[in-house]
């Protein structure tokens, strides 16, 4: 009977050793089966949401840049439309004209203002008119005669100043010759 007990506990000890290795194998295909494609399932999940997280982030910085453009715009804006009334109409030729003559009568200073030809500027719908205004008179009056042309609504952009002086009649003048060009639209 004790042999009949031994060879009985040896083939439970088989059987379960055979269970136990049937197990184990089970256990490994089905984690393979199972588990595998999902991990393979979330590893491809969490590389596109790295990929989604760059674009995002792509996108999040160009917006950033589309509204610091929107904002440097905005904060020039009221300066652009300075500009644009600081550059002449064609038809307001005679008032511009007018106007320097008034600030040099102004000062008391005799001017002479030549006009050269329009010159276009390609592409733009703006053209250019260079002028030359010849003043005598006080050296202060001219200067500030200048003051004054800095402060008028029309661009006018200095390009080259001449000075030179003249003695009549015990008083000394000065002659001032101004080379500067007009935005006309």
């Amino acid at each position: 009977m004790v042999g009949i007990v031994k060879t009985i506990k040896d083939k439970l000890n088989q059987i379960s050793v055979k269970n136990f290795i049937f197990s184990c194998l089970f256990l490994i295909i089905l984690l393979f089966i199972l588990v595998y494609p999902a991990a393979k399932k979330m590893s491809l999940l969490g590389q596109q949401i790295r990929e989604l997280k760059n674009s995002a982030l792509a996108q999040e910085k160009n917006e950033s840049e589309i509204q610091d453009t929107a904002d440097e715009y905005k904060k020039y804006e009221p300066k652009l439309n300075l500009l644009n009334e600081a550059i002449i109409s064609r038809n307001r030729e005679l008032e511009f004209i007018t106007l320097l003559e008034e600030k040099a009568i102004l000062r008391d200073l005799e001017q002479k203002i030549n006009i050269n030809e329009v010159q276009a500027i390609e592409g733009t719908g703006y053209s250019k008119i260079p002028l030359i205004v010849s003043l005598t008179g006080k050296f202060n009056d001219e200067l500030d005669y200048l003051q004054d042309l800095e402060k008028i609504s029309f661009y006018i952009n200095i390009k080259k100043i001449t000075l030179s002086t003249s003695a009549e009649n015990s008083a000394t003048t000065t002659n001032m010759v101004l080379l500067a060009d007009t935005f006309w639209r």
